[in-house]
C-alpha cells in the first residue's frame, strides 16, 4: 500500500458519516436525528425525479439501471422512516 493510500484510508475512517449511527453522550443523538430528516427529503426528492423521468426512448440496461436506483432510493427510505419513528 503506497504513502498516499495509507493516509487516504486515514481520513476515511475520521469522515464523520462513518460514526453515524453510534450514540455519544455529547448530544450527537440530535443532530443524527437532523441528518435522517435531510437524507429523507433527498431521497424522496431523488426518487420522485426517476418516477417522472419519460422511459421512451431508453434501452433495457438503461431501464433496468433506474430501476436499481429507484429500489434502493426506496429501501433507503423506508430505513430512514424506521430510524425516525
Amino acid at each position: 500500500m503506497a504513502f498516499a493510500e495509507r493516509i487516504t484510508a486515514h481520513k476515511t475512517l475520521l469522515n464523520m458519516h462513518y460514526w453515524r449511527g453510534f450514540s455519544f453522550p455529547i448530544g450527537d443523538y440530535m443532530t443524527d436525528k437532523v441528518q435522517a430528516k435531510q437524507d429523507l427529503e433527498f431521497c424522496s426528492a431523488e426518487l420522485s425525479k426517476y418516477q417522472n423521468l419519460s422511459r421512451s426512448g431508453l434501452t433495457r440496461a438503461e431501464m433496468l439501471a433506474i430501476d436499481g436506483i429507484m429500489r434502493r432510493l426506496k429501501e433507503r427510505i423506508r430505513n430512514l422512516r424506521n430510524v425516525l419513528l
